[in-house]
């Protein structure tokens, strides 16, 4: 799931955040959600954002850059939420990485698709399963939708904003 590309990984990451919000809104009450739900919370080091998943895919996020990311007096005044993940070891990290990863892996996986797909089958009107179509499809090519696409565009405001 690594990208080639830092800005890509992190589209990446905000397409991933959307699908597994739309999970969580139609699917939420499924066991296999709620423990995925459950696995976010528990391997979250500190809740600050507006949703669990942004949270939780953001700390990952921070956790890959800080090692990165020469810190100085400007990071320290300019980029205080990273002061954790520099203050951690490099051990600290690995094994915050990998326990993060394997509940990344879990997120999109074929059991959660065919979960969200069965739901639109029933419930969801032609533009939000097209909306759905895509992302899935993206995901699955290990690409993103660009974020301001998943903010604007009608059929994806419809499938997780309204």
């Amino acid at each position: 799931m690594v990208k080639e590309n830092r800005a890509d990984e992190a589209e990446y990451f905000e397409t991933l955040a959307f699908f597994t919000n739309v999970l969580f809104k139609y699917c939420g009450s499924d066991e296999g959600v709620e423990e995925l739900r459950q696995s976010i919370e528990e391997n979250l080091i500190s809740d600050g954002k507006s949703s669990l998943v942004k949270s939780f895919l953001d700390e990952v996020w921070d956790l890959r850059t800080s090692r990165e990311i020469n810190r100085d007096s400007y990071t320290d005044k300019n980029m205080p939420e990273m002061i954790k993940y520099f203050e951690m070891t490099d051990d600290e990290v690995e094994y915050a990485l990998n326990k993060d990863y394997k509940v990344v892996d879990s997120i999109f996986s074929e059991e959660k698709v065919n979960l969200i797909e069965k739901f639109s089958e029933e419930h969801f009107d032609v533009e939000q399963k097209e909306a759905l179509s895509e992302l899935i499809s993206q995901l699955r090519l290990g690409k993103f939708i660009p974020q301001i696409r998943l903010r604007l565009e009608p059929k994806f405001q419809k499938l997780y904003f309204e």
